[in-house]
């Protein structure tokens, strides 16, 4: 049978057990046997001896029985109680002094062996008896009370206690890094991020306002009055082109398909007039090249007219736009709304030169007849603008300047020098108005033959 396992105070005991070695000296007998009563016959002499024979075996007897295991304790303490009472009868029972001396005696042989090994506890007697009462503590606990096959299965049982204590605790633990892990994957997200309004015919961006990306298994249905369009997905924001009252709503949902949450904007759809112009090519030899446009119906907060290129040609309702140019042109007009709402077209406008300067493309300055002998652009008699003429070679020399409307250019050099050979000639006319506009004008010119 194995034993126990001792418990620190039982532990000390027996060191100390060990350390103590008890020689039997016969003068310890000569003082006990003068603490005996000296009246009385052999027998009751026999009969103390006994006894206290008898109690240094039960001094003994407690010592082992705390170093054995709980169930042999018990059969030891049964044992020496029936050997005490057994001692006690036998010391009080007529008997022959021989006989009494020589049971004494072997008793006392004995007690005298086992007390030369375990004296230790009459010189320790605190120890014991601190022993004894903690043993006493201690007779509720199942583990000093029970078998040892009890005391095994209660052993087992607790250390199953353990285990499901310690399993729970990992379960708990488990269990809270699995929540504080969730908490961390789950999207973090405040809501929707949509216009209150938008512009009929235009796109508008939606998204889920996050702090992060959507977390692994996460994915957004999106829906427009409670109608799927997008399901599934890992779209958080898009574009939308929708006309009137909407409500835009996203459900987020978990790694297994679960709602998550819920989340919506109402938008409300704010209509755009309809958009139109007119224009009107103009014929002032300074707006030659531009057009008037205006719009149909003013409706719209602001407009911009553009290009082919894109850029901004004039701004207004209104405006004269110059083309440079005469030809076809493409003109884009944009318009915005109060809400901040868009609307564009495009028309093709015709701009043709519309300014006649009336300049004749030949002259005689040696006729006799006295008939087209000078030149002059006839049309720009009939302005008030300031104006300059000039007529050069072909080689570009100079043979002819003037600022005045009334000065005719009479084919001669500088107009009183010799008179230049027939030939081709170039002419070039700047006028210019109070409003710091200018216009050029050039041409051929002819000087013929008599």
């Amino acid at each position: 049978m194995k034993n126990r396992q001792l418990n620190r105070e039982e532990e000390v005991l027996r060191d100390k057990l060990s350390e103590l070695n008890y020689e039997f000296q016969p003068a310890d007998w000569d003082a006990l046997e003068k603490q005996l009563p000296s009246s009385g016959s052999g027998s009751s002499w026999l009969s103390g001896k006994a006894i206290v024979g008898a109690a240094v075996v039960v001094s003994l007897t407690a010592a082992w029985f705390i170093s054995q295991p709980a169930a042999d304790n018990e059969t030891a303490v049964q044992k020496e109680k029936k050997a005490v009472q057994t001692e006690q009868k036998d010391a009080v029972s007529p008997k022959t002094e021989d006989q009494t001396q020589s049971s004494t005696t072997t008793q006392l042989t004995e007690n005298s062996e086992r007390a030369s090994e375990e004296e230790v506890l009459s010189t320790d007697e605190t120890v014991v008896a601190e022993n004894v009462t903690s043993n006493a503590n201690e007779e509720s606990s199942p583990l000093e009370s029970s078998s040892n096959e009890e005391r095994s299965q209660i052993m087992d049982e607790a250390a199953d206690e353990n285990i499901q204590f310690s399993e729970e605790n990992s379960d708990e633990a488990e269990i809270a890094a699995e929540q504080k892990r969730t908490e961390s994957e789950e999207p973090n997200i405040n809501g929707i991020i949509a216009p209150d309004k938008v512009c009929a015919n235009q796109d508008f961006r939606v998204e889920l306002d996050m702090k992060a990306d959507l977390p692994e298994g996460y994915t957004v249905d999106w829906l427009i009055d409670n109608k799927r369009f997008i399901v599934g997905s890992k779209i958080t924001g898009m574009e939308i082109s929708e006309n009137g009252m909407k409500t835009i709503s996203a459900e987020v949902k978990g790694p297994n398909g679960e709602l998550y949450q819920s989340y919506s904007s109402s938008i409300t759809t704010v209509d755009i007039p309809e958009l139109d112009f007119t224009y009107e090519d103009l014929k002032d030899p300074y707006l030659d090249f531009s057009a008037k446009v205006e719009v149909t119906d003013d409706l719209f907060d602001s407009y911009e007219w553009l290009g082919e290129d894109g850029k901004i040609l004039a701004k207004g309702a209104n405006p004269s736009i110059d083309f440079r140019n005469k030809g076809v042109y493409d003109l884009k007009i944009r318009a915005k709304t109060a809400e901040g709402c868009y609307q564009e077209i495009s028309k093709p406008l015709a701009i043709a030169e519309d300014f006649d300067p009336m300049a004749p493309n030949a002259f005689t300055p040696l006729n006799q007849d006295e008939r087209n002998q000078t030149f002059m652009p006839a049309a720009f008699k009939l302005r008030d603008d300031r104006y300059k003429m000039q007529i050069m070679s072909l080689d570009g020399n100079l043979i002819y300047e003037s600022n005045s409307i009334k000065d005719e250019w009479n084919g001669r050099m500088h107009n009183s020098g010799q008179m230049l050979p027939a030939g081709q000639y170039l002419w070039k006319v700047i006028i210019s108005n109070n409003e710091g506009r200018q216009r050029t004008f050039i041409g051929n010119i002819r000087i013929l033959p008599d």
